[in-house]
């Protein structure tokens, strides 16, 4: 059915890169039109899961990958990276991924960085995946 085996790795202590709905996410960033730059962030460690997924989908946007340190965080310290990691960013991606590795209930309603919505949030048992689309692109 096109998704990937699962390889290694605990889903409850997140440590494989199975253990984010990538297939749906990227099933539904790619139904999206032509996008040029993805933004990936929230992740504390690289899960080398969305190049299957681009490959699958043949879809090959430029990915751009932000770190939020290296060892997992609580809740408070997720919701203070996120709202900094949009005061940074340089440049404003077609779309930003990001993962909640503590699977945080955002507004959906808020625009974040004046100029990103949240279009859709895509999450299983554990962790979540949340599509924000630039607003201001045309």
């Amino acid at each position: 059915d096109g998704v990937r085996l699962s390889n290694w790795g605990a889903p409850l202590i997140d440590i494989g890169e199975y253990t984010y709905p990538y297939d749906k996410a990227m099933r539904y960033v790619s139904s999206l039109g032509n996008l040029r730059e993805i933004l990936v962030i929230g992740q504390y460690s690289p899960h080398f899961g969305l190049q299957f997924y681009l490959e699958k989908y043949d879809f090959q946007p430029k990915i751009h990958e932000f770190y939020f340190g290296t060892n997992r965080f609580d809740t408070y310290t997720e919701r203070q990276k996120l709202v900094q990691v949009f005061d940074l960013l340089p440049n404003s991606p077609d779309v930003i991924l990001y993962h909640s590795v503590n699977n945080i209930d955002l507004d959906t309603y808020e625009v974040y960085g004046e100029k990103f919505m949240i279009t859709k949030r895509i999450r299983n048992s554990v962790n979540s995946i949340y599509i924000f689309i630039n607003i201001n692109q045309n």
